[in-house]
């Protein structure tokens, strides 16, 4: 169960903690930030010598489709073998949410 209040603060303080409620002040809309993705294709990128470790490799909130309904994306793996999760989300023009997962296997 979630509840949303419009009191301030000072108005929501119990008399005592109970262990079954949680308090969360949620931050509201915020500003996008761009998702850091390095550039392999500039020399600088590509020899720093530092081990790509990265745990999330893309994440692009406002993919466009073309015409044909398809959409290219192209990125970078972090060093290593590893299984990668990648998980599609969205909405479509008439407002219907969608949503698939795989996986992609680098050995």
């Amino acid at each position: 169960m979630i509840v949303i209040t419009r009191k301030k603060i000072d108005e929501m303080v119990a008399d005592k903690v109970q262990y079954n409620v949680k308090q969360i002040t949620p931050l509201g809309y915020q500003k996008p930030v761009e998702f850091y993705s390095p550039k392999y294709e500039l020399a600088k990128e590509k020899e720093n010598g530092k081990p790509d470790l990265r745990t999330t490799l893309f994440w692009k909130p406002d993919v466009k489709l073309s015409d044909k309904g398809r959409a290219d994306i192209d990125f970078y793996t972090a060093d290593g073998y590893s299984t990668y999760s990648v998980v599609i989300e969205g909405v479509t023009a008439d407002g219907k949410l969608i949503r698939t997962d795989g996986k992609i296997y680098m050995e």
